[in-house]
């Protein structure tokens, strides 16, 4: 018993030898080294630096989950200019120092600024988190931060801490960004049943309007605008122009727009210079010559600012109209040469005048709007219920606080509305989730560590003592230690050389004839071995504002844990599109933002007889939109739970718009679509498709998106049946301006209040206002199609892809209704 309890305790020792290899694939193992810290010195003698935060997110708003920038000032009164190295720090989700950073040039005694950018984790302490800034003479090698080691420092020049939330933005919460002091009628967009509830009494999501934001307030990088899903400029003249902005803020801002954002600029009736040669984003302005029409009769547009129906069967009507009989506007009609997707009409007077046009650009968009709206003798008759609504694609009673008081106390609705909450993307960590890797180590140490018990224990201690050999018991215990070693690591390499080295979940978008794609994926990876590993996604034009890889913890929480080897890495606040992460052979959450040159090929429109290049043709049947032609992919495999949406005109101006979706169109189904395969869209949208069950209205395929997904736990689980739900969510995700509103006149005030904390920025319900062909589907047991690479190596492993496709179709402003 005394030689058997030595063996146990011998081969307990064993085991701890073998453990790390054994859960290797799965969770934290061996320490490695604490980096150097060099340059954490004390301060430069004298304090001849002066460091201050000047803004922690754009209009001084963070929302968790997302990218936040940091403006930081600073002041040298050193005899020179020199390079210093600013630093801010923030600790992931797996406990590693995370050092945003930026190599600046210092000018004696002036007063500079620059922009540090990081993305902000779910799982941040609370809301008076501190985040350290500091300033580091430049070293060796700074300023070639590129996805590798932190930059060369020296000394400590000096710090600052700051909230990082100053104020916060709940993550359930949309934003606005206005640059210029007047709103210009989107301020019921922010209505909240109360100052602090992230409840919005009329639509599933309140609204944050970044207001009073001058072109100096401005990032330099596409990141700082993490937050927000519009941009809509107002300013003009002494507020702003568009030549106040750098080259750098143009550049971001342009960037931002390719990868998904939407930016309206409100023209002034007097002196515009959006289409003049100084503008830095002309560009991808829309191709109009802007002709300034006085005294124009601006009665005849009330439609399209306002509409005075009832609201909620309520007497509550905003009878306010046109306070005016003329105004200065701008018309916009095509300029010389222009092409197909450089001006698409959205909103044009009773004689065809274009007023609001729009260009796409990449997968975003910019739109021009030549109603001077901070007129005052306009804006009291802009509603944003109906003109906001019908220009960012948006559906809702919105009204303005006091008007919602008068409906609330007709309705007798009570203190505030009762809402079933159902967070729409629930499971993506569950999604990226690589199962069986911890589970298959985890077997392999038991059965090992009980073979090893069994035969290093009584079987090989009874066989030497039949022998005679007792006496060589320890030559044999070293004997079985090398050899149950071997197997463990063998076992330990056999499963990750078996297993999915990457699990992902991505949205990809695609436009038709444009040339940049964007997407965004959430991912776990394998990073093998220990030390650094650099994760990088980069498109193939080596763009510098193309993508960024940030560590991502999941807003359900995260079943890992810190590591007891807390370790720093860094990220190029300019270019953070490579992170050399610490690595421990271990599974890393991430997520990555991505735009670039197509990488797979969708849909393709087929060529006629003719041999001419294929097109889709908008015709009006028997009283529904059609489509002509053809469409075939040619995506690595088989696009399953397919949706293809044509949207026409908007409904007519001059209808109620209290809650109405205003977009016209038609949803249908198909279970697959498989490569190479004809689709014939005047087939699938023509009077047969109404007729079967595979067609069916706009409205209605929206209607019935929460009730399936509200019977959902998840984002994704394997299974086809599973699936085909997950696919609703990410429908009702794809459209999530345009579900229906929560219904304020339910039995006792309650109703359903759908929520996103994810999917901020990817909604296509801006499409609703225009002419197209919306097709979605998901591409499963691929890799994503994103080019991004571990180590060098290109990430493989398989997960699912929701991929979203948009052919715009030609012209068509909404009419107006008869009198």
């Amino acid at each position: 018993m005394r030689l058997l309890g030595v063996w146990g305790v011998v081969g307990l020792v064993a085991l701890m030898a073998v453990w790390p290899a054994l859960a290797a694939p799965a969770a934290g193992g061996g320490a490695a080294p604490e980096p150097s810290q060099a340059g954490r010195g004390a301060s430069e003698p004298g304090g001849q630096l002066q460091l201050t935060v000047a803004t922690v997110g754009l209009g001084g708003q963070v929302r968790r989950g997302s990218w936040a920038g940091v403006r930081v000032e600073f002041l040298d009164r050193a005899a020179v200019g020199r390079d210093i190295v600013l630093v801010l720090t923030l600790r992931d989700i797996d406990g590693d120092r995370l050092s945003v950073e930026r190599s600046v040039l210092t000018s004696p005694n002036q007063r500079l600024s620059a922009w540090l950018y990081a993305p902000v984790p779910f799982a941040v302490a609370d809301s008076t988190a501190l985040v350290d800034v500091s300033a580091y003479e430049a070293g060796q090698g700074a300023g070639g931060l590129g996805g590798g080691s932190a930059v060369g420092r020296g000394r400590l020049l000096g710090q600052a801490s700051v909230r990082l939330f100053q104020r916060e933005m709940p993550v359930s919460v949309g934003a606005i960004a206005v640059v210029g002091r007047n709103a210009v009628g989107l301020e019921p967009y922010a209505l909240r049943e109360n100052t602090v509830s992230p409840i919005a009494p009329l639509a599933h999501e309140p609204v944050d309007l970044l207001s009073g934001l001058r072109p100096g307030d401005l990032p330099d990088r596409w990141m700082g605008y993490g937050a927000v899903t519009e941009v809509v400029w107002t300013a003009s003249r002494t507020e702003g122009e568009p030549a106040d902005m750098s080259v750098a803020q143009a550049e971001a801002l342009r960037a931002w727009v390719e990868q998904g954002g939407h930016m309206v600029v409100v023209l002034p009736a007097v002196g515009q210079l959006w289409t003049s040669r100084s503008n830095l984003l002309l560009d991808i302005m829309p191709r109009v010559e802007p002709q300034r029409l006085d005294r124009y009769d601006v009665r005849q547009i009330g439609a399209i600012l306002r509409h005075d129906a009832p609201l909620f069967g309520t007497t509550v009507s905003r009878s306010v109209g046109v306070p005016t009989q003329s105004a200065a506007v701008q018309a916009l009609p095509d300029a010389p040469g222009v092409l197909p997707g450089q001006n698409t009409v959205i909103l044009a007077d009773p004689s065809g005048v274009p007023l609001v046009v729009r260009r796409q650009v990449g997968v975003g968009a910019v739109t021009l709007v030549g109603i001077d709206l901070a007129n005052p003798a306009i804006l009291p008759a802009v509603q944003a219920r109906t003109f906001w609504n019908r220009v960012l694609g948006r559906r809702g009673a919105y009204m303005p606080e006091q008007e919602w008081a008068q409906v609330k106390s007709q309705l007798q609705l009570g203190t505030g509305p009762r809402r079933e909450q159902v967070n729409l993307d629930e499971g993506v960590l569950e999604a990226i989730n690589q199962r069986g890797q911890a589970g298959a180590g985890i077997l392999i140490s038991l059965v090992v560590f009980g073979v090893y018990w069994f035969l290093a224990g009584p079987v090989m201690q009874r066989a030497l003592r039949a022998r005679g050999l007792g006496q060589h018991s320890w030559v044999a215990f070293v004997g079985s230690v090398a050899v149950f070693a071997a197997l463990a690591w063998g076992g330990a390499v056999a499963v990750r050389s078996a297993g999915v080295p990457a699990q992902h979940l991505t949205v990809y978008d695609s436009v038709h004839g444009q040339a940049v794609d964007r997407a965004r994926v959430w991912a776990s990876v394998l990073l093998p071995g220990y030390g650094e590993t650099v994760v990088s996604a980069r498109d193939t034009e080596q763009r510098p504002q193309a993508g960024a890889v940030s560590p991502w913890d999941s807003p359900d929480g995260s079943a890992g844990s810190a590591f007891l080897d807390s370790q720093r890495y860094s990220l190029d606040s300019r270019r953070p599109d490579a992170v050399a992460f610490p690595s421990r052979n271990t599974v890393k959450s991430v997520r990555v933002d991505w735009s670039g040159a197509p990488v797979w090929r969708g849909p393709i429109p087929v060529a006629g007889p003719d041999g001419q290049p294929g097109q889709l043709r908008a015709v009006r049947g028997t009283g529904r939109l059609e489509v002509r032609g053809g469409l075939r992919h040619e995506l690595p495999s088989a696009l399953r739970d397919v949706t293809v949406i044509v949207i026409g005109q908007q409904s007519a101006l001059g209808r109620p718009s209290t809650g109405q979706l205003l977009a016209q169109g038609v949803a249908m189904s198909m279970a697959s679509w498989e490569p190479g395969q004809v689709l014939d869209m005047g087939q699938l949208s023509g009077s047969a498709a109404g007729e079967s069950r595979r067609g069916r209205d706009l409205s209605s395929f929206l209607e019935n998106l929460l009730p399936r997904a509200r019977g959902f736990g998840g984002i994704f689980v394997p299974g086809a049946a599973q699936r085909q739900l997950a696919s609703d969510r990410m429908r009702a995700l794809s459209f999530f301006g345009l579900l229906p509103p929560p219904d304020v006149q339910s039995p006792n005030n309650a109703s359903t209040q759908a929520r996103r904390r994810l999917f901020h920025g990817l909604d296509l319900s801006r499409w609703s206002t225009q002419p197209c062909v919306i097709v979605m589907g998901t591409v499963s047991g691929e890799p994503s199609p994103v080019p991004v690479t571990v180590g060098g190596t290109p990430m493989g492993g398989q997960g699912l892809t929701f991929y979203r496709w948009v052919y715009p179709l030609a012209n068509d402003p909404p009419q107006y209704a008869a009198p």
